[in-house]
């Protein structure tokens, strides 16, 4: 917690020794389980691993960010050996709670914890592997722990406050909730349609969604262009994204419950917030091939200038308007964000947003995506990185391809999307705003070298 503290703070020092509390946390957490394997079973252990997972996974460090990628996969083992993820079945009476409300109140927050520390291992594996564009280590087929209860009672200050929200949430008797997989389950077949869901819940249902993307685009990959196969290839490639359109319409879905659940409320719910931009992040995947866009902004793709644009097409990018939009909220979404609140992988969806929305540009050749409507009047301009996704100048560019799509830089001038260059500039804005991250300062510079590689 201490160097989650250090790291946050915007001098070279802070970032020293935060480097230095990290590597100090890693080599303390590894010499624990090595010397008493038991000990992997351990909450606190667990716990532990898990700061420094989160810590490490975003802290700018590339020594520090191999390393989480690396032993994500020895934590994730030793959750499930200790059988974290297992089903946990419970019964709780409201009546006998009553007769001793603190024990029946620390059992329940014992058991509670459990299964929150199982979940939030659920959210960061989802996190890194969405990051770095990989398949999930945890499958939602494993996942049979219950899913977590409601907030209220998890902060509840008292027994008697938290056993009187008890017995107004579930009734005289309790039993444990679903898992994951079979609430997962019930959101494939649309039982879940119309229900109020917490910010947990919404944010859990999106890891088997992102799974699934990331499988069938690594299937895409797998795919090479022509060959004597080339028919049977172009079949596959076809059902491929014809699944992935079917993940598409379950990403609308979940969109539409989370809009359902927070419609009433007053205020902004932060969790919800970064619940949104996952969403938008997954939806680009289903739509773009992040890593071959990547490829070619590093040139390392062999291709003439005058190809650029139908490479970009054929292998990037599908939908470029819908592409534009789910960036643009994206920005919109961080930018909404006070600082303290924003998670801590936020740098890391700015680059992507600006890699795709760059590349949506260049696969247009610089032209404007709409010059005038059909009456012959011009385009009407507009921030797609202001409006929310329900404004009627988003819907009329996404569903119609109307209107001129501008980004909206950091003196609150807009520039036009269909200029690469103004792209790139505008999120080394965003990510300008908060130097104190070294993750967000070392994603500004590789903006910028993107900038001169690219300049003509």
């Amino acid at each position: 917690m201490v160097a989650s503290g250090a790291s946050a703070t915007a001098t070279p020092e802070g970032r020293y020794v935060a480097s230095g509390l990290t590597e100090a946390c890693r080599v303390s957490l590894f010499d624990t389980v090595e010397k008493d394997v038991a000990q992997a079973r351990e909450v606190l252990v667990l716990r532990s691993a898990l700061l420094l997972i989160c810590l490490a996974a975003w802290s700018g460090d590339k020594w520090h960010m191999d390393m989480a990628m690396g032993q994500r996969g020895l934590y994730l083992a030793m959750l499930a050996h200790a059988g974290m993820l297992d089903v946990s079945e419970s019964s709780i009476d409201v009546n006998e709670c009553k007769l001793d409300p603190e024990i029946a109140w620390g059992d329940w927050k014992e058991h509670e914890g459990r299964h929150r520390l199982a979940h939030s291992w659920v959210i960061v594996d989802q996190e890194i592997s969405l990051f770095s564009d990989t398949t999930p280590q945890l499958s939602v087929v494993d996942l049979h722990v219950p899913m977590p209860d409601t907030d209220d009672l998890w902060h509840a200050p008292s027994s008697a406050d938290w056993l009187v929200l008890f017995e107004k949430t579930h009734g005289s008797t309790y039993r444990s909730p679903a898992s994951v997989r079979d609430f997962f389950t019930k959101f494939v077949d649309g039982d879940l349609a119309g229900k109020e869901l917490s910010p947990t819940q919404l944010r859990l249902l999106l890891h088997p969604l992102q799974a699934q993307v990331c499988q069938l685009r690594q299937f895409i990959a797998c795919l090479p262009d022509g060959g004597s196969h080339a028919k049977s290839r172009a079949v596959s490639k076809a059902a491929t994204k014809a699944r992935l359109e079917e993940i598409a319409a379950l990403l609308q879905q979940w969109y539409t419950i989370s809009k359902q659940s927070f419609s009433g409320n007053q205020g902004t719910c932060w969790t919800t917030c970064a619940n949104l931009i996952m969403y938008h992040l997954i939806s680009l995947n289903t739509i773009t091939s992040f890593k071959d866009i990547e490829q070619f902004a590093r040139r390392e793709v062999m291709v003439g200038p005058t190809r650029y644009g139908t490479w970009l097409q054929s292998r990037c990018i599908d939908q470029p308007e819908e592409a534009l939009f789910h960036c643009g909220q994206i920005l919109r979404l961080i930018r909404s964000m006070p600082k303290p609140v924003r998670p801590p992988w936020w740098a890391g969806a700015v680059y992507r947003a600006a890699m795709i929305a760059w590349a949506t540009g260049m696969s247009r050749g610089g032209q404007p995506f709409v010059s005038e409507t059909h009456n012959g009047d011009a385009a009407a301009q507009f921030a797609i990185d202001d409006l929310t996704p329900e404004h009627d100048l988003i819907s009329r560019f996404v569903k119609h391809q109307e209107g001129e799509p501008m980004i909206t830089n950091g003196d609150r001038t807009l520039s036009p999307v269909h200029v690469p260059s103004n792209v790139l500039s505008a999120c080394a804005g965003v990510l300008e705003d908060d130097p104190s991250m070294r993750l967000a300062d070392g994603i500004r510079r590789k903006l910028l070298i993107f900038i001169d590689t690219w300049r003509e």
